[in-house]
């Protein structure tokens, strides 16, 4: 009997000690569970948008204008873990190419490199809404709009246009590109200059240009940096500038504010996405163009090119457009141009 209770007594020992250890066990586990569990949300947040695929820019126009030259140059600068491909969509003075990024997915990896106020001058001639319905990412760079001539017709200066052109009526062609806010600049320049010339729309500046080294128009309405090179080489001649202010490259060159006439529209560059692109998307893209900007490296080839490099973000890009568009609204009533 006593056998028997000692028997009893161990086993009791036995067993509160193992159910002492069984609660410790517990006790100990109990905080890494809570631990676990209080980082769980942690774990459910939003990551910020970062691409995994190619970004295709699309550019509207054929190689060699200033949104391709550009393009290009910041392929070569922008910090980005996919690789960046540029894709020409030519047609319609742009619109082609603006209709294809509007059309396609709002999710970051197609985007369109063009000038804004050849946007707004499709929605100011009331061909469609693009400028407002497509999302602006960034401005990257000004350019100066310039009216030129080539070396053959002999004209040294703005002075030796208007002479010839007021002698001959009619006589010159002005070529440009599209229509809209080219349209009402060229018009309201002639008006000022007191001058006719006989107005030719071209698709793109890479057809105004060849026109223009062959003679088949004599005058042209192009971009400093498309038009740079041959400036250089002695094979266009630039007779003054649309914009508030001088191009930094071609100094001596007045503007048409200069010459008395109140007509300044700018020539800036600028991206955009399709409609409804995500805070995310955005604000990724926003900020590696911007990183691009301020490259030193970038801004001197840019400065190389004809261009300056000038960043406007998305939102006060958008509220810009929309002064640039209320601004010539009443101009292109005026010339019937809407």
């Amino acid at each position: 009997m006593k056998k028997m209770l000692a028997f009893l007594l161990v086993l009791v020992v036995v067993m509160g000690s193992l159910l002492g250890c069984q609660s410790q066990t517990e006790r100990s586990v109990e905080p890494q569970a809570k631990e676990s569990s209080a980082q769980e949300p942690a774990s459910s947040e939003p990551v910020a948008w970062v691409p995994e695929k190619e970004i295709k820019c699309i550019i509207p126009f054929g190689p060699g204008g200033g949104s391709d030259i550009l393009t290009r140059t910041i392929m070569q600068y922008i910090d980005l873990p996919v690789n960046m491909v540029a894709v020409n969509v030519e047609g319609g003075a742009g619109l082609i190419g603006a209709q294809e990024v509007a059309n396609s997915p709002a999710d970051g990896y197609t985007i369109l490199a063009h000038n804004p106020m050849n946007l707004i001058s499709q929605g100011l001639t009331g061909n469609n809404n693009l400028w407002e319905e497509l999302t602006m990412i960034s401005f990257i760079v000004d350019d100066w709009t310039v009216v030129s001539t080539n070396k053959e017709t002999g004209w040294a200066s703005v002075e030796d246009f208007v002479e010839y052109a007021q002698s001959n009526p009619g006589a010159i062609k002005w070529g440009i590109t599209g229509a809209g806010i080219t349209m009402a600049d060229s018009i309201r320049a002639m008006n000022g200059l007191d001058i006719d010339c006989t107005i030719v729309p071209y698709e793109g500046g890479a057809e105004t240009r060849t026109a223009l080294l062959g003679n088949h128009i004599q005058i042209e309405v192009s971009t400093s940096s498309d038009i740079r090179s041959y400036v250089e080489s002695g094979d266009v001649v630039p007779l003054f500038v649309i914009a508030p202010n001088r191009c930094p490259f071609l100094e001596d060159v007045p503007t048409l504010l200069d010459l008395g006439i109140n007509v300044d529209s700018g020539a800036p560059r600028a991206y955009f996405a399709p409609p409804g692109l995500g805070q995310e998307e955005l604000k990724y893209l926003d900020n590696k163009f911007k990183e691009v900007c301020e490259n030193e490296d970038f801004v001197q080839a840019c400065e190389e090119l004809g261009f300056v490099v000038q960043y406007v973000g998305s939102e006060d890009g958008t509220k810009m457009m929309k002064t640039w568009y209320d601004s010539n609204l009443p101009i292109f009533e005026e010339y019937n141009l809407n």
